[in-house]
């Protein structure tokens, strides 16, 4: 969903999704240096997103997202360093955090008849 609104300078945008992952590949180290490839049978990832921008006085601009994500394995059968099997069913993905966000700031101004510079600040989690 995407909305606009105040004459264009808010924008608001939601994202709902759904995968159903088969023979996902997923890196894991079994000692450093050692990289493995390995195929989880299965995984599903859901989530929402949501992004909000808005212009808000003379040249500043503020925007923000969150998003909730549950990601995790349906089936996959994991190697431990040393080779050793683990069940890895129902734990999150790698590099897949449930929660995160950003925000930034940005304002633009004249600096005389050269043109215009800009400062921007940004925060993520």
């Amino acid at each position: 969903m995407k909305v606009t609104l105040a004459g264009g300078r808010v924008r608001a945008n939601t994202a709902l999704f759904y995968s159903d992952y088969q023979d996902l590949q997923v890196q894991s180290f079994l000692r450093p240096g050692v990289p493995d490839i390995s195929n989880a049978a299965s995984a599903t990832i859901r989530g929402i997103e949501f992004e909000m921008a808005a212009a808000t006085w003379h040249g500043m601009q503020l925007s923000g997202t969150v998003s909730r994500l549950e990601a995790t394995y349906d089936d996959y059968l994991a190697l431990l360093p040393g080779g050793r099997p683990l069940d890895a069913t129902g734990n999150r993905l790698n590099n897949a955090p449930q929660w995160s966000g950003s925000g930034s700031a940005v304002y633009d101004f004249a600096i005389g008849g050269a043109g215009t510079a800009a400062v921007r600040a940004d925060v993520s989690w």
